[in-house]
């Protein structure tokens, strides 16, 4: 094979290619905050915990921050958008967008699932109790929501429309083999 030098006259080692990388958009702490379903302090919490997992040592490839990845990673949770739908939105590759959710997914379950969901003590018990009832093993516990009725609010009137054109609060509630009630949220539209 004859060398691209001989034919052309150059040499192909001085030959510097140019990365073309564009633009991150739509970082916007307070827009993300209403397509996480977080609170901009939420946000900011979570990213204290985990942020240093996060960060890369090196600007090389003009790697994500922290919060980028963050907020990625909520974007894609709080819609259900599938991964070319949130590279094309934020300017990145759609293989970065998996990368960046198991990373923050992975930091978040290593600095912060302990601290922040607590198992009851007897969970062994509870687990027992679920199979004899129903045959299904390591359960600790039945989940479900509901849409509860309410007045129009005065504020964010628009957030609390339901898919059939009420308002409702979302609740979701947690209970045991025994019926009884282990949590319950109904601080979201």
């Amino acid at each position: 094979m004859i060398r691209h030098e001989i034919l052309f006259g150059e040499d192909d080692s001085q030959t510097v290619v140019n990365r073309v990388v564009n633009p991150r958009t739509n970082y916007n702490l307070f827009l993300h905050s209403m397509d996480c379903r977080l609170k901009n302090h939420q946000i900011e919490f979570i990213l204290i915990k985990i942020g240093n997992e996060l960060q890369y040592n090196s600007e090389r490839n003009h790697c994500l921050s922290p919060d980028q990845q963050l907020l990625t990673t909520l974007h894609w949770l709080g819609n259900g958008c599938q991964y070319h739908g949130i590279a094309v939105m934020h300017g990145i590759h759609k293989s970065t967008v998996c990368r960046t959710i198991h990373r923050v997914l992975d930091a978040v379950i290593n600095k912060m699932l302990n601290a922040t969901i607590c198992w009851p003590p007897n969970t062994y018990e509870i687990a027992q109790h679920f199979f004899e009832i129903g045959g299904f093993p390591q359960v600790a516990g039945c989940i479900d929501g509901t849409m509860i009725n309410i007045d129009a609010p005065m504020e964010n009137e628009a957030q609390f429309v339901n898919r059939h054109g009420k308002h409702a609060l979302n609740a979701m509630m947690v209970c045991g083999p025994d019926r009884s009630y282990y949590a319950i949220n109904c601080s979201w539209p």
